[in-house]
């Protein structure tokens, strides 16, 4: 009995060779599929923040009464959000108007630089053309205290292939995300 394997308390070289085989290929198959969910999760995350961006100008500009405008830098890649404030009633005599106080005591501006690895393809603000000769001039969608926006679409894209649009509705301010429509 002593040539059976309860006796011997090891594995054999061919043992091992197999078990480190079947290693290799397992890992030659997860972590491929484990880079191309971490990058697609990169993606997702870019472009919920950038919609998250357009639905806290609405809000923003709802909240305090004004104007809320965001801008794309193309230079720096850059998205920023700025509030302009309420606008001033000048009908009321100056003892009737508001107080400076804004209504809601939260942050004026937000922003972000997009990460390395993914562009903005198209930000087409609806009704504003791009000046003829600025290719790179800043482009912006405006959010009104009542909800409305100019309305536009910005199209994001990695450089591993992945794709999404952002749509601003005018009439509503609301902002989709959606799946590019695939070519022909």
């Amino acid at each position: 009995m002593a040539g059976t394997r309860a006796g011997r308390g090891g594995f054999t070289l061919i043992e091992m060779v197999v078990l480190i085989i079947i290693m290799a290929i397992i890992s030659g198959v997860v972590v491929p599929a484990y880079a191309r969910f971490h990058a697609r999760a990169r993606f997702i995350h870019t472009v919920e923040e950038t919609a998250g961006l357009f639905r806290w100008a609405r809000e923003t500009a709802i909240a305090q009464g004004g104007a809320v405008v965001v801008r794309y830098e193309p230079q720096r890649g850059a998205f920023a959000a700025m509030a302009e404030g309420p606008a001033e009633e000048m009908d009321l005599p100056a003892a009737l108007q508001e107080t400076e106080e804004p209504l809601h005591s939260g942050p004026t501006t937000n922003g972000f630089e997009l990460p390395e690895g993914v562009r903005v393809a198209g930000f087409e603000p609806f009704g504003q053309a791009a000046p003829s000769g600025e290719r790179d001039a800043a482009l912006e969608m405006r959010f009104r205290e009542d909800g409305s926006a100019d309305g536009g679409t910005v199209a994001l894209e990695s450089e591993d292939g992945y794709a999404a649009l952002i749509e601003v509705i005018p009439t509503t301010g609301r902002t989709v995300v959606r799946e590019p429509e695939a070519g022909p």
